[in-house]
């Protein structure tokens, strides 16, 4: 991995000029992003710069910053610079109409965009009224519709300019046309690389990394400049897929020469090590974070799951407590309260905050997914798939919309459903426990026995964890049970007994676990009936058993058909009784006696 570039003067100029270029435009988030990137690079980087060249605030883009790309002309600009400027002020108050009233006669590239920006601001209100007043009724469609982005995507339809480009990716990314939106995107970044809105739509237009990685090589910028760092750091975390490689890239960025302090960094970062299952270290990492900002909203949503996952009740219950009284109308701040709600127990209070959080925000995937999962708890299926469907709606990255919709259908025994949804999930996050095991049941009960004990065997590949591994070769043997197929039964059974002997050894005549007992039982059982099977082996199983306090009636069955079996074929197994122990335990007896396992 190469060393991703450092801040220089060049760079910190082109940060400084995004603030005023992404504000003037009315792109509040990509604005505020500057800002904070501006204020993580340390102030030792910034005197260092000092007297180093800097670009003079009224000269136009064209000659004050790299970005001689730039399609703003000057003089209209200039003679434009009224209309825009009350423009610029609506657009900061959200009087979006009297916006459109000053912009409507500008030819210049930012009036332009002024003007389509606010008239697609006042559609999406508009289509945002119509859709609630379908609310309850099976004619509200999963999202608004906004009739009027054909036409506004008209006006900006030849535009060269690289912010222009970027509202027609919006416009195309809204009617579904996501590569026409990509490919503009790319053409918007490559000319403009710090407006962190593009990068956030660009992100949301990526599905895969398949995809993500075909993106950042059609960018026209260095792969190891700050921002396609940031876009991959963010789309693995959507993905939930980060891996050891995305905290070496957030590392790097938050060293001193780069942007140290920056709080969005550090908070992938944290998202990083909660999806990599590290959740002391997540924890730590935003705790520096609220020390840092201790009114820091963002994302405070994601450190109360982090929170929750880690059951830290008394931390995340004080949390809520500061955090409520600082803002009860951010839809973080209703998810942190129904998390909060959701592990007392008090699922009708979690419900009411969280639906308020989609009512704050309709494009909420975490208060939408955490309601549906509520509505499971209290046992409302049908309303627990339509709050995941609304997630799905908005994002189909995250798997956990998916999984839940896979059990609310699993609970009304719609198993062929209920597969198509974790199939969905597991494509997302194959290496996740819960979602292979879902996968399994529902092939097991749709008889689909072989597929089941192909998921099986995946998570047994990827578990050392003994009571794991114990409950998963029982569910591979119960399989093969179906399938009629006792060897691989037997098979099971062994890995049973395997997996009892790495984790301890347990003495001659003192208490062993019923389920250890079970399947040496069963094992013994199968040797004796098998035609080739191994009599020394069930012999000794079944010695241990019978030597073990509350031993089975099954274990003295077997070992008489164990002894009749050796009779028949003229073998006296008593011959070798002074040996028998738990020695075998350690595989010792295994080699001598030439005992294997039954494939």
């Amino acid at each position: 991995m190469d060393q991703i570039l450092e801040v220089d003067t060049k760079m910190l100029s082109e940060i400084r000029r995004s603030v005023r270029d992404t504000g003037d435009r009315g792109l509040k988030v990509a604005s505020k992003w500057s800002a904070e990137i501006l204020m993580s690079v340390p102030s030792t980087v910034k005197d260092a710069m000092i007297g180093a060249w800097l670009p003079d605030p009224t000269l136009s883009n064209a000659t004050a910053t790299s970005f001689d790309h730039l399609d703003l002309n000057r003089a209209l600009e200039a003679e434009e610079s009224d209309e825009i400027e009350a423009a610029r002020r609506c657009m900061e108050s959200r009087q979006y109409l009297r916006v459109s009233h000053f912009a409507k006669g500008c030819r210049s590239s930012k009036g332009v965009f002024l003007y389509v920006y606010s008239k697609f601001l006042i559609s999406e209100q508009s289509a945002v009224a119509d859709w609630h007043k379908a609310d309850g009724t099976r004619f509200q469609p999963p999202l608004p519709i906004n009739n009027s982005i054909g036409e506004l995507l008209e006006i900006i339809e030849d535009s060269k300019d690289p912010f222009l480009k970027f509202l027609k990716a919006l416009f195309c990314q809204r009617l579904s046309r996501t590569e026409d939106a990509i490919t503009l995107l790319l053409e918007s970044l490559s000319a403009y690389p710090w407006n962190w809105s593009a990068w956030l739509l660009l992100a949301s237009c990526i599905d895969t990394k398949e995809e993500l990685a075909k993106a950042i090589t059609r960018l026209n910028l260095p792969l190891n400049h700050p921002l396609p760092n940031m876009l991959l750091l963010k789309t693995y975390n959507d993905l939930h897929s980060p891996t050891a490689f995305d905290l070496k890239i957030s590392e790097q960025l938050l060293d001193r020469n780069r942007f140290p302090n920056s709080l969005w960094v550090m908070t992938q970062r944290a998202r990083t090590l909660f999806n990599l299952a590290a959740l002391s270290k997540a924890e730590n990492q935003f705790e520096q974070i609220l020390k840092l900002d201790p009114n820091r909203i963002d994302d405070i949503d994601v450190y109360a799951d982090i929170l929750y996952a880690a059951q830290k009740r008394e931390k995340l219950s004080a949390l809520a407590d500061t955090f409520s009284k600082k803002d009860k109308d951010r839809p973080e701040i209703c998810c942190l309260l129904g998390n909060i709600c959701h592990m007392r127990l008090e699922h009708e209070k979690s419900v009411k905050y969280l639906k308020r959080a989609t009512r704050l925000d309709p494009t909420c995937l975490q208060a939408w997914t955490h309601l549906g999962f509520v509505f499971m708890e209290i046992g409302n299926p049908p309303a627990a798939i339509e709050a995941f469907r609304k997630a799905l709606d908005l994002s189909k990255k995250d798997y956990k919309p998916w999984c839940g919709m896979a059990q609310a259908y699993m609970i009304l025994n719609l198993p062929l459903y209920a597969l198509y949804y974790y199939s969905k999930a597991n494509a997302l996050i194959s290496y996740e426990a819960s979602v292979l095991e879902g996968v399994a049941s529902c092939y097991e009960i749709l008889g689909r026995y072989q597929e089941a004990i192909a998921c099986y065997r995946r998570m047994i590949a990827r578990t050392s964890n003994t009571s794991q591994l114990v409950s998963l070769h029982l569910k591979v043997a119960k399989a093969y049970r179906a399938l009629d197929d006792l060897a691989e039964v037997a098979n099971c059974n062994y890995c049973v007994i395997k997996a009892f002997e790495a984790e301890g050894h347990y003495k001659l005549g003192q208490p062993i676990p019923d389920q250890l007992m079970r399947s040496m039982v069963e094992c013994a059982e199968y040797h004796a009936r098998a035609p080739e099977g191994n009599l020394l082996l069930a012999h000794d199983y079944l010695k241990v058993c019978l030597a073990t306090p509350g031993v089975p009636i099954e274990a003295s069955t077997a070992m008489n058909a164990v002894r009749a079996r050796a009779r028949q074929i003229g073998s006296n197994l008593a011959d070798d009784e002074g040996r028998f122990s738990l020695e075998h335990r350690k595989g010792m007896l295994f080699r001598e006696r030439g005992y294997e396992s039954v494939n």
